[in-house]
């Protein structure tokens, strides 16, 4: 039996949706994560990328500048929506959050990750809906149809 038996289907396979997080990595953004690095390598980034490593069906994007650079280290986070392998990835209910360089934030946001974000369980107030960016100047703006490019 070869091994491409064992394969799902293009057609057939399923990505059943899940927590969508994307950071942004402009320069001030990346400037803020560097800044908040621990001697052990260890800060909002790397924290970041474990949070959504330990969730279920979680993805993480890294994006250049999305816009709103007086607002801290920004990140989207959203819900993608279950779909076939190969289908175009759909992300709801998009929303920005700012300053999460800062350790409160950071640690709200990534409970928040643990506990199911943003699928499951309401915005944790007060600390994330303080840091939650109301009509920002996005570029490019993420929301429902939004598609991230590969590199």
């Amino acid at each position: 039996m070869s091994s491409h038996a064992t394969r799902p289907e293009r057609d057939t396979a399923i990505d059943p949706g899940g927590m969508i997080v994307v950071a942004c990595l402009g320069h001030r953004c990346a400037g803020l994560h560097i800044v908040r690095t621990d001697q052990n390598g260890l800060g909002p980034l790397s924290e970041l990328k474990s949070a959504v490593r330990t969730s279920v069906a979680g993805v993480l994007i890294t994006t250049g500048c999305m816009g709103p650079c007086s607002q801290g280290a920004v990140v989207g986070v959203g819900h993608r929506v279950a779909r076939r392998i190969g289908e175009r990835l759909v992300a709801k209910d998009m929303m920005l959050l700012g300053g999460i360089e800062q350790a409160p934030r950071l640690e709200a946001l990534t409970t928040w990750f643990a506990d199911g974000g943003p699928a499951r369980t309401p915005l944790p107030a007060p600390l994330l809906t303080e840091a939650l960016l109301r009509n920002p100047n996005l570029s490019p703006p993420p929301g429902p149809g939004f598609r991230p490019t590969a590199r």
